[in-house]
């Protein structure tokens, strides 16, 4: 099985995942008169979606680069056009944001720094960027090697999801207890993009991997830190509404991968999707300064038509224009990096 590349012969379902996780996190931004705990859960599945995703190809991309390449190009997957999108959505929103609010946004470790994110799915990026940056200084050959206290090498990936386990349970633990943020978030979506890694040595079948058993491992910080963290409600979502959000997004991603569910629509929406579950807002805010929207009786469902159909164009012009040559300007510079 060492010629079977199942990244490459499932390409298409993996776009269309990507797809259907942008869509998610798109609808669960809209200012719908539905529950607040559906479209809590619409989002949150997109996002497991997106760190499973992460999972697959940060390992894959990983495995092929140095660490130098890997972190040129993970950079220039996320900030150049997530700064655009920054800057546009400043002179857009109609919302005014403090001089520190912005450049605490420019690093994407706003919230972090105790300040909100401007662009409202961003929440997620630095848990991303602290997964991609674990990947590529501790090396992907170093997650599956065996423990050995001699050689002191002590930490492969299920160590490691015993420990961010541990410490997903922690940090709800200290949630409850003090009411302060603690970021259960973090140990939860990177053990989704380890269990990524894990589905995707499982099914390469280059190594046998105990993926059930980190699994249940999984499920169990899930309850226990979900209950801790949340337990006492919040405004968007509980612990029963995470628990089922992080299932029903491993199930809509085994679904679509193992019925090869193949969908252009998603697969194109998917081509787009940076700029598309970021910016979405932005093109919005513009034509509701320049149509007065509200004033004129648009509303509802009539409403969300105009803000995705606007945010199709804008994600089509900006991936095509921006994201797109600045992806192949960084593939030649990253070739003669060594």
């Amino acid at each position: 099985m060492q010629n079977f590349d199942w990244l490459k012969h499932n390409g298409k379902q993996i776009a269309t995942l990507r797809g259907i996780a942008v869509l998610m996190v798109f609808f669960s931004h809209l200012n719908l008169n539905l529950s607040k705990e559906l479209l809590f859960i619409s989002g949150r599945i997109g996002v497991v979606l997106f760190f499973l995703i992460s999972g697959l190809l940060a390992y894959s991309s990983r495995y092929k680069k140095s660490l130098k390449q890997y972190i040129f190009n993970r950079f220039c997957r996320m900030y150049p056009v997530y700064w655009l999108l920054l800057i546009l959505a400043c002179i857009t929103f109609e919302k005014q944001f403090s001089i520190m609010q912005v450049l605490t946004n420019f690093t994407l470790f706003q919230e972090f720094l105790g300040h909100k994110s401007i662009l409202g799915a961003s929440w997620m990026m630095p848990i991303q960027i602290i997964f991609f940056i674990f990947i590529g200084i501790y090396g992907v050959k170093s997650l599956f090697a065996q423990v050995n206290i001699k050689s002191l090498s002590l930490a492969n990936i299920e160590v490691i999801m015993v420990i961010t386990s541990l410490l997903t349970i922690l940090c709800g633990a200290l949630r409850y207890f003090t009411n302060k943020p603690w970021p259960t978030a973090i140990f939860l979506l990177m053990n989704v993009s380890f269990l990524g890694i894990l589905y995707y040595k499982k099914v390469q079948r280059d190594l046998p991997v105990r993926i059930y058993t980190m699994l249940f491992l999984f499920e169990v910080s899930l309850l226990l830190g979900g209950y801790l963290s949340y337990g006492k409600g919040l405004e968007y979502g509980n612990w029963i509404s995470y628990f089922l959000a992080y299932n029903l997004g491993f199930l809509l991603f085994i679904s679509v991968i193992f019925l090869r569910v193949n969908l252009n629509l998603f697969i194109k929406l998917g081509e787009i999707g940076f700029t598309f579950f970021l910016g979405a807002e932005i093109p919005y805010s513009l034509i509701k300064k320049v149509c007065d929207l509200e004033s004129s009786g648009f509303a509802g469902f009539q409403d969300v038509i105009i803000k995705f159909a606007a945010a199709i164009v804008f994600s089509m012009l900006v991936t095509k224009l921006v994201e797109i040559p600045i992806l192949k300007w960084s593939k030649n510079i990253e070739k003669s990096i060594s």
